[in-house]
């Protein structure tokens, strides 16, 4: 229970004591005393946090948007479950440059661990849900675990209170088959971007069932650490010409519902643009702002599927995000690329 839930009980007690209090000779002044109590406690208990559940691998995504989310004060708490034999969190298989199939941690990628019974019980009360795979060692996709998926969509139908749910996938992969929802494609993401119970389409179908906006956020190759993990600012040691690292070069944000950038990155012939890149502080930072957006009642207008690129440049401040987050406004028409 948070300090602001408490704060909130502690003033309805305090109300219920004083309504059997005996008021003779006080009159209207201890009446307009109950009442601006009454409306103390109301505003008290209008401010408790939402609960945002994260599902990731620590040292990836999720490990930025709980420490963003820790960090901040926004109303908002974080309850974070990263994979591994301690939880019993099974995400999959690694992604590119990792074991395939092996899974992360020595979790075996064909239905290790726990999900049916880890999922359900760390989802309980939460108001959002992010489900974000990408492992730290790996800058591209990886398989996801169908169990996983399975147990997140059960547990969406059994739910009271979830609102939003938010899934981290890699656009390479979300935009193969000519989806602009990222389900017509096979590829690295097992059964995560096909039709079938163990799937992404799943989990999405089980959320509208309960009208749980779902939101699909895809991503170019993926770099940069984490809070308290950053990488050393100059590649390479000591040199003649300093290299910054992209982690501090490309902290600028472009946001787009078209997926016309990631799919000019699948089609080049002299293999994949290493410039069509997203960095974990990008990915964790706009998740964290569409989560503001949920909580404030001003999120009904962004799009349920869009990219989320880096480009150079200096981490966005308020008036640019605003920008970027009216680019993906589906009432808009026909988006211009710049």
């Amino acid at each position: 229970m948070t300090p602001r839930v408490v704060l909130a009980v502690g003033l309805c007690l305090s109300l219920s004591a004083d309504a059997f209090v005996p008021t003779a000779g006080r009159g209207g002044a201890a009446r307009a005393a109950m009442s601006s109590r009454r409306r103390v406690a109301s505003r008290a208990m209008t401010m408790a946090d939402d609960l945002v559940v994260v599902f990731g691998a620590k040292g990836g995504v999720a490990d930025a948007l709980a420490s963003r989310i820790g960090n901040s004060d926004a109303g908002l708490q974080c309850r974070a479950v990263f994979e591994g034999a301690d939880t019993g969190l099974n995400l999959g298989g690694a992604g590119a440059g990792g074991d395939e199939g092996g899974g992360f941690m020595g979790m075996g990628g064909g239905g290790g661990g726990n999900n049916a019974a880890v999922v359900p019980s760390a989802m309980a009360g939460a108001s959002a849900l992010v489900v974000a795979p990408d492992s730290p060692d790996a800058t591209e996709g990886r398989e996801v675990e169908p169990s996983f998926y399975s147990s997140v969509a059960n547990a969406i139908k059994q739910s009271n209170g979830l609102r939003s749910v938010f899934c981290v996938v890699p656009g390479d992969e979300a935009t193969e088959g000519g989806s602009d929802e990222g389900e017509g494609g096979g590829g690295g993401l097992l059964g995560g971007l096909q039709l079938g119970p163990g799937s992404w389409a799943s989990v999405k179908a089980a959320a509208a069932s309960k009208g749980v906006k779902c939101y699909t956020l895809k991503h170019g190759r993926i770099f940069g650490g984490v809070p308290g993990a950053e990488p050393l600012p100059f590649q390479g040691g000591p040199m003649k010409e300093p290299v910054l690292d992209e982690h501090y070069v490309a902290r600028a944000v472009m946001l787009s519902r078209s997926d016309a950038l990631l799919n000019l990155n699948n089609a080049n012939p002299l293999g994949k643009n290493m410039q069509v890149r997203t960095s974990r502080a990008a990915l964790s930072e706009t998740i964290y702002r569409v989560l503001l957006a949920n909580k404030s009642g001003d999120a009904s207008k962004i799009a349920s599927a869009f990219s989320v690129l880096s480009i150079e440049g200096g981490f966005p401040g308020d008036d640019e995000w605003q920008q970027q987050f009216t680019s993906i406004d589906d009432a808009r028409g026909i988006e211009l690329l710049k």
